[in-house]
């Protein structure tokens, strides 16, 4: 075979720039034309729709027909458990899921359709313990703490429930859960209703107290924010406070929460006992 053609250029720099061409971005090598060290300039760019580098780092999509409702909702779930409801988005969960957006709205039309789904998926943990029970009291205190529980164990949850209205087949499944034992120890289908949502108001409301008080920060550090404030105040004008002084602190407990359940449970239930 004849030279190949002089181009000034050593064999050592056409080996490097054979290899710049074949990892550019945009350039297209034509590997047929490089034999016995000759090379061929490269074909015209083509259109590139990623960096080397996004190929790289860009994750593996879950096979298609793999994902379901009830993934994506328990997926929403754990990721407003970990990091907080104001995290959720349509993007973020699709990372958590590898997948694309647009196919979570296979199986949720909106966020808001999401965060009831999420909501439903956490109310329908509530373990009642006496259905069996013959009296409307400790059925209607069995409902408070159960849902406490819960609301406690997904914090996030008591805010989708404040925030927007939750109405699925899981709500009326609990209600009928709940009415036919009250209906069964006397009390009508009105009251009993308002009977069940009174206590799940309270309930509700007296989570999202208590969380910023002594679920996101010690309860020994909200009994000193109420004795360091009390400490400036001129105490022979409040002598009432600082007799109940005391007990201030216990105001977001469980004996808090419960010194109110069982005083609208009994008023409530008076009529029916």
């Amino acid at each position: 075979m004849g030279r190949p053609p002089a181009t000034g250029l050593s064999q050592e720099r056409v080996a490097v720039d054979v290899e710049r061409l074949r990892t550019s971005n945009g350039k297209a090598y034509d590997k047929a034309h490089e034999t016995h060290g000759q090379w061929a300039a490269p074909a015209m760019p083509v259109a590139r729709h990623v960096t080397v580098e996004q190929a790289v780092g860009r994750r593996a999509r879950r096979p298609r027909g793999s994902l379901t409702r009830d993934a994506v909702v328990d997926a929403a779930l754990a990721l407003i458990d970990a990091e907080g409801i104001d995290t959720l988005s349509m993007p973020r969960l699709a990372r958590q899921l590898d997948a694309g957006v647009m196919t979570l709205y296979h199986y949720v039309r909106s966020k808001s359709e999401l965060l009831e789904a999420v909501a439903l998926r956490a109310i329908a943990e509530v373990r009642l313990r006496d259905l069996n029970a013959k009296d409307a009291p400790t059925i209607l205190l069995d409902w408070g703490r159960g849902l406490r529980e819960v609301l406690l164990a997904h914090p996030g949850v008591a805010g989708v429930l404040a925030h927007q209205a939750v109405i699925g087949q899981g709500i009326f499944r609990g209600m009928e859960a709940l009415l036919g034992p009250l209906r069964r120890a006397g009390v009508e289908p009105e009251r009993g209703v308002r009977g069940v949502y009174a206590v799940l108001i309270y309930t509700l409301g007296f989570v999202l107290w208590e969380t910023p008080r002594v679920r996101e920060q010690p309860a020994s550090a909200y009994a000193i924010q109420w004795r360091t404030e009390f400490a400036r105040l001129p105490e022979d004008q409040f002598p009432h406070v600082g007799i109940a002084l005391p007990h201030l602190p216990t105001l977001a407990s469980e004996a808090q929460f419960e010194f109110g359940l069982q005083a609208l449970v009994t008023g409530l239930t008076s009529e029916a006992q």
